[in-house]
């Protein structure tokens, strides 16, 4: 499947649900101050895609996107997927 745009947040709290660790939305001061750094990442909007990437070699995903994949909860260890 190809997938674009997924946002950060639901990528945080598709992670959070699966360790069972809150999530919470947080302003750019307080990002700033507990990610330093890292949070010009977080703050950056740069939509991506995927269409060179399936058109140059005439390739199609066939497998879960990103959200889905995640779902699955096959990356996790924890108290829901030991």
């Amino acid at each position: 499947m190809a997938e674009e745009g997924v946002p950060v947040r639901t990528v945080a709290e598709l992670i959070g649900r699966h360790l069972d660790v809150p999530t919470a939305a947080v302003t750019p001061e307080e990002a700033r101050g507990h990610f330093g750094w890292l949070s010009a990442f977080f703050a950056t909007d740069i939509p991506t895609s995927s269409a060179l990437t399936r058109e140059l070699p005439n390739w199609q995903p066939t497998g879960p996107g990103l959200v889905g994949d995640l779902d699955e909860g096959h990356y996790f260890h924890g108290p829901s997927n030991p």
